[in-house]
């Protein structure tokens, strides 16, 4: 039964996924210019990759949870992690139109489905976004605010949870820090590494 409900989750995920590219200009307004990006993040975002990753990512979560009600959120949160990524790495932001209703959903369905955590899952997502607060206003360079955002979406759909997803996306983000350092050393200072990304692959491992 979870491998039926897996290749129907791929397969809804990839199929709503063709939907991230012509909304990426209206999402991202107020960003940097897509233009002005490294060539390399209009690879990595083309559509099919972009429809790939949904794909799995949904099958994955389906395989997980089954035909449950732990299915509905976290195939939600699945496949919005998928377009936060692709979109933070063309674009260099986490829009509000996104994190927004997100975490809106969030509170919907923890309300519905698992009210008796509400408590819980609201604490972790205090917990979550401010400790990356706390971090963005020590590094403003290194941090945005969609960042703390993202990070509270997580706690409101992972409950405790998230602390995996937020451990996880840290420490894969020092892997190409460090490697940016040791090739350009002190330039690397400079440099924008995207942290979305790296939450949104904590936000899975923790799924």
């Amino acid at each position: 039964m979870s491998a039926v409900v897996a290749a129907l989750c791929a397969a809804g995920g990839g199929a709503a996924a063709l939907g991230w590219q012509p909304l990426e200009p209206l999402l991202a307004t107020h960003s940097q210019d897509a233009s002005e990006q490294p060539a390399w993040t209009e690879r990595i975002t083309a559509r099919p990759l972009v429809l790939a990753a949904s794909a799995l990512a949904c099958g994955a979560v389906g395989l997980r949870y089954g035909a449950t009600r732990e299915l509905i959120p976290a195939l939600l949160l699945a496949f919005a992690l998928v377009g936060l990524t692709a979109i933070d790495l063309r674009y260099r932001i986490l829009p509000n139109r996104i994190t927004y209703p997100l975490a809106l959903a969030g509170l919907v369905l923890g309300a519905a489905l698992r009210f008796s955590d509400l408590p819980e899952l609201g604490l972790a997502a205090l917990a979550a976004g401010g400790f990356l607060l706390i971090a963005a206003l020590l590094s403003p360079s290194g941090l945005g605010m969609g960042d703390v955002k993202l990070a509270f979406v997580l706690g409101l759909f992972l409950g405790r949870s998230v602390a995996v997803a937020i451990v996880a996306g840290l420490v894969a983000s020092s892997v190409p820090a460090l490697l940016l350092l040791l090739v350009h050393g002190r330039g690397a200072r400079k440099m924008h590494l995207a942290l979305g990304p790296f939450l949104a692959l904590g936000g899975m491992l923790a799924l």
